[in-house]
């Protein structure tokens, strides 16, 4: 006796991995465009922008001049000049500064000694401190008696929220 076996609407895996890749560009596309967006037309209209000749007093003064007030500021401006080699010796000494002590610190707490729970608790304590600090703010922003979003939510929309 032949029994038929029917496999109904089974997709191949390529078209089904496709299709998935289509689900999943459908519904993080437009999450991801508009921060893309977001940060894509600051830095094209200034991009624009440092290759005109603007002024943002007179509407449609924008004149194309260029790579010339790159030219200007590189080889004449001495404000830029000073900005510029402040900013690489501070962060030169910066990157330097920590990348040591950090692996100092690492070595010195790695070891055995009398205290080390004691004093990793105390080093570690202020990664810990800002969160709660934070949470323990929020908290008191949205008490029930005597928060200030909630007084003005319970003005506003005559809702509350409870934290806690």
């Amino acid at each position: 006796m032949d029994a038929a076996v029917s496999i109904g609407n089974v997709d191949h895996p390529r078209s089904r991995r496709r299709r998935e890749w289509q689900y999943a560009w459908m519904f993080s596309g437009p999450a991801a465009l508009v921060p893309l967006l977001m940060m894509a037309f600051p830095v094209a209209y200034t991009l624009y922008l440092s290759v005109t000749n603007w002024t943002p007093t007179l509407v449609g003064s924008a004149k194309f001049v260029g790579l010339q007030n790159y030219i200007k500021l590189i080889a004449q401006d001495e404000r830029f000049h000073n900005a510029l080699w402040r900013t690489i010796w501070f962060t030169t000494a910066g990157v330097s500064i920590q990348c040591v002590l950090g692996v100092g610190l690492a070595l010195i707490f790695n070891r055995e000694f009398a205290g080390r729970g004691l004093f990793r608790t105390v080093f570690l304590m202020s990664m810990v401190a800002t969160p709660v600090a934070i949470a323990l703010v929020w908290m008191m922003i949205l008490d029930i008696n005597t928060g200030i979003l909630n007084y003005l939510l319970n003005l506003v929309a005559g809702v509350r929220v409870v934290c806690g």
